[in-house]
């Protein structure tokens, strides 16, 4: 009886923190939202609606919060581009992006301002040019990481098209070729190897040119960098003998000469016995 009674009043003690925690995040939404911080206060109210479904009053706090988050947005972004840094302002647009993905998490209907889609959309493509000029000065610098990590945000982060990926994955692809180049002229052979490798990985369908250029850096790379060795026949001491018989080393010895070593590793070149 007294554990049934423990239970009965533990579920209405959940529901109790269930709705205080929902009406916290109100509270702190309407605390953010009079300074001002209008995606903070958004995503508050977004998370009271996820506590308590039936608060009417964030969803209604959601939707006005959410509005004016995203018309600064615009207006920051505009800002942005005026001032001469597009990537910026197709940041402004993500964080838009965010703050839209986590309302319509909460299954309330939104409709972003007038204008968004449009304005965004020219914000990305306006990210992924300044993006691209971006990887070929840092390229051109010979500051290929910082060259890489640029055309790769350019396709992956801005919605970008067909077009624009393609665009992005060649100028990756000819920067992979640039940079096992330097590899091997800086005696990396492996590296100047690796990085060939990778650019049949990011193109699979390169052209003949490229293949051939990948297959001109790997042999390069494969004729300074391989090391030759002779393998010997095993020998152990007494005690090993005793213990694994006699005959075990001269197994061991045929087993990586006719096996393993008939395969070597990348670099590796075993003489012939």
């Amino acid at each position: 009886m007294h554990r049934r009674s423990a239970t009965l009043l533990f579920v209405p003690l959940l529901l109790l923190t269930a709705c205080a925690s929902a009406g916290d995040r109100l509270s702190d939404g309407v605390r953010l939202q009079a300074e001002g911080r209008y995606m903070e206060a958004a995503y508050r109210y977004a998370d009271a609606v996820d506590k308590d479904g039936t608060l009417e009053e964030a969803r209604q706090r959601l939707l006005a919060a959410a509005d004016t988050a995203l018309q600064h947005a615009m207006e920051s972004a505009a800002g942005l581009t005026r001032g001469g840094d597009p990537i910026s302002a197709g940041d402004a647009f993500l964080a838009g992006d965010r703050l839209l993905r986590r309302i319509q998490q909460v299954g309330v209907r939104f409709s972003p301002p007038d204008g968004y889609d449009v304005q965004r959309r020219d914000a990305f493509d306006g990210a992924i040019e300044a993006l691209m000029s971006y990887g070929e000065v840092q390229r051109d610098r010979g500051q290929f990481s910082d060259a890489r990590r640029a055309f790769v945000r350019a396709r992956s982060d801005f919605g970008a098209t067909s077009a624009q990926r393609n665009a992005s994955f060649e100028a990756e692809a000819q920067l992979l070729l640039l940079m096992a180049d330097a590899a091997l002229s800086d005696g990396a052979n492996r590296t100047a190897y690796d990085f060939a490798a990778e650019v049949l990985e990011l193109r699979p369908n390169a052209s003949r040119a490229t293949t051939e250029e990948v297959g001109d850096i790997q042999a390069a790379a494969l004729e300074r960098g391989t090391v030759r060795v002779a393998v010997l026949p095993i020998t152990s001491v007494a005690d090993v003998r005793e213990q694994v018989g006699t005959d075990f080393e001269h197994q061991l010895s045929d087993d990586l000469e006719l096996d393993y070593w008939r395969d070597p590793p990348l670099f590796v070149a075993v003489a012939d016995p």
